[in-house]
């Protein structure tokens, strides 16, 4: 089981508890994640792909990416995280499956020079043997053409009918999708079998009342001022004060004749990541993707959060 989870900040509600108190809550919406390969040299880390694509959206990630997804046989992801996981993650994965970065190991500049030389060396001889093996193949064409001779047939016999459905059927099944390479580019190898099934997780990973840590980046709010970067109560707002919200005096005395680093004053405010620890999970609707956590979460609506479960409860220390 993984260990975090990626959503979206759906936006916030309230929901009434068993004592009929009004709780605020936020909803975070929960895209089922799919299980890529183990993480090359890590025991318990995996690589997930989050929100998936469709083919017409394959134009909003770099091909490079692309490649890699066709690589592995799956549907295309908008991002790949690599997420720690519980013990016994390789149960998972089918029995002798493995993905082409685990198999195939890259080849040497040497090998590969050497491969290419063999390869020019031997497209000439392959044309002139084409071509020999062209012209005997028509030789012997001619030859049978002119000794055999044509039947004439009067009648429409009924033998001929079911050579021709059985040639129609060679060709229907020819060029059926079924005998053409299956689940090419478009991720049908996910989809089939039950490793593929346990591979796509969600929402079900997380429990009611989990304790948990949301990581998101906070709302941009600009160039701010002290007061409202910082909360400063301001300056007296009666008659004769010119100063009301100016930051004031911030330098020392001749000693040391220096402003203070780290003091506050106003700046950029916001769009930074923030963590809010201990949250609380109350509900889950696993049809429709969705966690119900306690309080507020860092972010406006639609953005990228992170949801870790807590390996730890820290609780207050009561006297």
């Amino acid at each position: 089981m993984l260990k975090e989870m990626y959503g979206k900040k759906i936006g916030m509600t309230q929901i009434f508890d068993e004592e009929a108190n009004a709780v605020p809550v936020t909803l975070i919406g929960v895209e089922p994640a799919y299980i890529l390969e183990k993480k090359p040299g890590a025991e318990n880390k995996v690589r997930i792909g989050c929100f998936e694509l469709a083919e017409t959206q394959h134009k909003k990630i770099r091909k490079p990416q692309l490649g890699y997804f066709r690589s592995l046989k799956t549907a295309a992801y908008r991002m790949i995280r690599e997420v720690e996981a519980d013990e016994g993650i390789d149960k998972v994965f089918s029995p002798g499956q493995e993905t082409p970065s685990q198999t195939e190991e890259p080849a040497s500049p040497d090998e590969s020079a050497d491969t290419q030389a063999e390869e020019k060396d031997s497209k000439p001889a392959a044309a002139e043997t084409h071509k020999q093996g062209a012209e005997e193949k028509a030789g012997d064409e001619n030859t049978k053409s002119e000794e055999k001779i044509p039947e004439e047939k009067t009648d429409d016999s009924p033998e001929s009918a079911p050579a021709e459905d059985t040639e129609n059927k060679t060709e229907k099944d020819a060029s059926s999708p079924e005998t053409q390479n299956p689940g090419e580019h478009k991720g049908e190898a996910q989809k089939s079998g039950p490793a593929a099934d346990s591979r796509r997780i969600g929402a079900e990973i997380f429990q009611e009342n989990d304790i948990i840590d949301v990581r998101a980046k906070t709302k941009g709010r600009g160039f701010s001022g002290g007061m409202r970067r910082h909360g400063w109560s301001g300056q007296p707002k009666s008659h004769g004060s010119t100063t009301h919200r100016r930051i004031g005096s911030v330098g020392a005395s001749a000693d040391p004749s220096k402003i203070i680093k780290g003091l506050n004053m106003p700046g950029q405010y916001g769009n930074t990541y923030r963590t809010t620890k201990n949250l609380t999970i109350l509900k889950i609707d696993p049809e429709k993707g969705l966690i119900f956590v306690k309080g507020a979460v860092p972010g406006p609506k639609g953005t990228l959060v992170r949801i870790t479960r807590r390996k730890t409860v820290k609780t207050k220390a009561t006297s």
